[in-house]
């Protein structure tokens, strides 16, 4: 079998450089499209933290009554889904 030959040092760096010249506004929207889907999906971990901090502080009060509890948590925790939703629409 053949060995496949090593990449030289600095070729990853020279690819990039040539898109860039190639496709200057392309490429710049890819690393910006790359950039906002990672910022993105960083984000439902800290509302999930929210909410669970509601439900936490919540049922710290005894408050769970269904419906009492649910009006207790709805200014919080309705917000934060809404917001989620949006980001996943977008």
């Amino acid at each position: 079998m053949k060995t496949k030959p090593k990449a030289k040092k600095g070729t990853a760096l020279r690819v990039v450089r040539t898109l860039f010249s190639f496709f200057p506004v392309a490429m710049l929207l890819i690393v910006l499209c790359i950039l906002f889907s990672a910022f993105v999906s960083s984000i439902p971990s800290l509302f999930m933290q929210r909410v669970i901090a509601k439900v936490t502080e919540i049922s710290a009060m005894e408050v769970w009554d269904g419906a009492v509890a649910w009006e207790a948590a709805k200014e919080t925790i309705v917000p934060l889904v809404l917001t989620l939703i949006c980001l996943y629409v977008i």
